[in-house]
Parts: structure tokens; C-alpha cells; sequence
């Protein structure tokens, strides 16, 4: 069990109160909303295991250990929103407010949602109830705008203050632009290739490396991403716990025919490729680059751009092809890489596209999360990489850097390890 001291004098943006009833009642809905993506709460906590020990106190039990629980907690599924607003839209149809929370907020933060328009803008105000340092832009204006080629236009000509992904060419071609600076921050954000190794055609361990060693990646990442990206060896990047550093194919055209004749498609075989670019802009040049590397050995490559919902269902039906994506680890530990990536046991809602099942790995990914001796859970983690790549579940790519363009006046912007911008702390002169 787990016990937290909350800050006081905290407001929701309703005006009420941030407190341990607060964190009860998120916590409980949260066990009733069963989402695969609300975090490990759903797999360790347990009906009535939040208990309040005064307005500032909140106890937590889990049904096993779980070392992990206070990063965890840090994740976004975990954010308190206020239970009088939460409430107020409970309906009978939508007994949790599920629909309404999907475009809605209400919690303690330095910014609340004003307006949010989807697939349009999100707005966002200053909270002046906020317990913090005020940030210093009173509002922000979120537009969505999924061509990159209007994104930098609209930069270029003072309509947007900041833009984020474009192309390699597009940020290069910016950085030129005396009103413009571009700055790349190191995220832990991955792109690979993932298939249903469950089904055929991808269920064939020869086919998939075959595949594997017929990508020429260095060319793609000169090429493609400008050299601004570094190859993976396995899913955790360095510097989290369970990176492997594992020996994953390079280009070997030999060795790719050769897995080629082996497997039950030695005289060729048609393939999907599904990608969204709103993933990665660069995906369109990715996807052609594979096509034409594939060619080679004699699997047709069809690629499927589709918008990321799309994709995801798609993933989630299985027996898919292939499918081109990238994943960010929410917090710093290989339980939110390959505990999702991995996990065959878990709903994943369709992030685990590969459907791979095997024993040791099902045993390690199911223990290692509950282990507190931390080296120990580094032997596992790694142990599960090494056994991924051995059967190639995975095409490792590239790691990424995250690139921003902003206006020369922007000042501030910072993006953080784990994927956000701290726009609190972002000033426009």
C-alpha cells in the first residue's frame, strides 16, 4: 500500500476543492471505466482500495506489489479531475461521463480548457486559481493543421508562433529563415515496423527476417530524417532500465534471399503497409523507401496511408500486414515500452499489434513489473528484448529527436523528456 500527502490549497478550475475525496473518486471511476489505456491501476488496483485518511491524506492499496505504482502514478491517466464537474454531466447513457470527459477538463492545471473542436483547435486560458507560478502567456491556441506544407506556410507568414511535424526539408529550409529558429529536443520516441506474427503472412519467423535484412536503414536515416535520428537496438531506448543494446539486422541483401527461400513464400507474397502521417510527416518517404527495398526479394509492398484511428482498429482486427508506427514511453521505465509493445496478455488496444505469444516472455512481462529489486527487473527486461529480436517481432528503426519552429520572439519552449511542451513556462515578446 501507498500513501500520499497532498499539496494543499489546490483548486480545480470549477473553483472547488483538490483533496483525498477528489482522488478517491478518480481512482474508483477509473477502475470502472476499464480502458486499456488508463494506466497499470487497472491491473493492481482493487474495488474499495482507496481509502481517506483526512482531506490532505489518501491511502492506496494494490492487490500485489508493484514497485513501479509512484512513477506510474505521474502518468497523464492518473490526473485528478474535480468529481462536482465530473458529476454534473453523469447521465443515464453515460453513467461515467465518458463522452463528455472525452472532450472536456476540469483539473488543477496552470492552463483550463477553454474550447476544444476536434480534428479543429483546442483552446486553452490562464487559470488564476493556480497554486503555482502563473505561466506567462495568457492564452494558447491550438489549430489543427495536418498538411505540413500549411503548417510551415502559416509559421512563415506569422499565423502560428509554433509548428511541429513537418519534414526533414521543411525544418531545414526554416532554420534559413532569420525570423525563425528550429531547435530538436531528444525524446524517447521510437518508429518501427510491427506485423501479427500470429497470422499468416508474417506468422512465417523466416519471412519477418527476411524483411528485416532487406531495409537498408542508415539510407533512411541519412535520407529521409537528415541524419537526425539514431538506430534502435530494441524497443526501450537507452538510458531506461532494460535496454538491451541488442545486435538487431542491419542491411544484408545475401542473407535477406536467403531467409527469403526458406520461408513459405520463396515466390513472393503482397503485403500492406499501413502508416498515418500524423504520427510522423517523414512516414510517406519511409513507407516508399521499404517498398522499394522489399521489392528486391520479392514482397510487393502496397502502402495504406490512413488517418491514425484508423490504423489503430485496424491493428487491433489483426492480421493487418505491416503497419509503421512510433511509440513514446509516458514514463522513464521499460514497463511503458514493452509492457505494452510486448505484452500478449495485456489489451492493448491495439498498440500491441505484433500478437506474439511466447512462455518465457508471457512469465517475464508478467513478473517483472511486481519485482523491487531493480537489477533484477533489468536482467528480465532485457532478457524480453533479447528474445523479441531473436524472433524478429519488430523491424527496429530509429529513435527520434523531436524538431520545433517558432517565431524568433518565441522564448522558453521546452520539450520535456516525456513528450510535453512546458507551456507555462513558454513567453512571447
Amino acid at each position: 500500500e501507498w500513501t500520499f500527502k497532498l499539496r494543499p490549497g489546490v483548486k480545480f478550475h470549477d473553483g472547488t476543492s483538490f483533496n483525498a475525496e477528489a482522488v478517491k473518486f478518480n481512482f474508483d471511476r477509473m477502475l470502472k471505466i476499464k480502458k486499456a489505456t488508463l494506466g497499470y491501476y487497472l491491473k493492481f488496483g482493487m474495488p474499495d482500495g482507496v481509502q481517506v485518511i483526512d482531506d490532505l491524506t489518501v491511502k492506496v492499496r494494490l492487490n500485489k506489489p508493484f514497485p513501479l505504482f509512484p512513477l506510474d502514478a505521474t502518468f497523464s491517466s492518473y490526473w485528478i479531475a474535480s468529481p462536482t464537474y465530473v458529476k454534473k454531466h453523469m447521465t443515464t447513457e453515460d453513467p461515467l461521463a465518458e463522452g463528455w470527459m472525452a472532450t472536456h477538463a476540469c483539473g488543477t492545471g496552470p492552463y483550463e480548457l477553454a474550447e476544444w473542436v476536434p480534428e479543429q483547435r483546442a483552446v486553452f486560458k490562464q487559470f488564476k486559481g493556480y497554486w503555482g507560478k502563473p505561466p506567462k502567456v495568457d492564452t494558447i491556441i491550438m489549430p489543427v493543421v495536418k498538411d505540413p506544407t500549411t503548417a510551415r506556410l502559416m509559421l512563415e507568414k506569422g499565423d502560428v508562433d509554433i509548428a511541429e511535424k513537418l519534414t526533414v526539408e521543411q525544418f531545414d529550409e526554416l532554420a534559413k529563415n532569420p525570423k525563425i529558429r528550429v531547435t530538436y529536443f531528444p525524446v524517447p520516441r521510437i518508429s518501427f515496423i510491427v506485423w501479427d506474427v500470429s497470422k499468416p503472412p508474417f506468422d512465417d519467423e523466416n519471412l519477418r527476417k527476411a524483411v528485416s535484412y532487406a531495409i537498408n536503414y542508415d539510407e533512411i536515416i541519412k535520407y529521409v530524417e537528415g541524419g537526425r535520428v539514431k538506430r534502435i537496438r530494441g524497443l526501450t531506448p537507452p538510458g531506461i532500465m532494460g535496454h538491451a543494446n541488442a545486435n538487431v539486422p542491419n542491411l544484408d541483401l545475401a542473407k535477406a534471399k536467403e531467409f527469403m527461400a526458406k520461408s513459405k513464400y520463396a515466390k513472393g507474397v503482397t503485403v500492406d503497409l499501413l502508416y498515418a502521417t500524423e504520427r510522423r510527416a517523414q512516414f510517406d518517404q519511409v513507407a516508399e523507401y521499404v517498398q522499394s527495398y522489399l521489392k528486391k526479394i520479392g514482397v510487393d509492398v502496397k502502402p495504406q496511408k490512413v488517418a491514425f484511428p484508423a490504423q489503430l482498429a485496424k491493428m487491433k482486427e489483426g492480421g493487418y500486414g505491416m503497419s509503421l508506427m512510433t511509440w513514446s514511453a509516458g514514463i522513464p521505465d521499460p514497463e511503458d515500452v514493452v509492457g505494452w509493445l510486448l505484452n500478449s496478455v495485456r489489451d492493448s488496444g491495439g498498440w500491441n499489434g505484433s500478437y506474439w505469444f511466447d512462455k518465457r516472455a508471457v512469465e517475464l512481462i508478467t513478473k517483472a513489473p511486481t519485482v523491487p529489486d531493480q537489477a533484477e527487473r533489468d536482467k528480465m527486461y532485457k532478457e524480453l528484448e533479447l528474445r523479441a529480436v531473436d524472433q524478429a517481432v519488430y523491424v527496429y528503426l530509429y529513435q527520434v529527436q523531436e524538431p520545433f519552429a517558432m517565431r524568433d520572439n518565441i522564448k522558453g519552449l521546452h520539450y520535456d523528456t516525456f513528450t510535453y511542451v512546458n507551456f507555462p513556462m513558454v513567453d512571447k515578446e
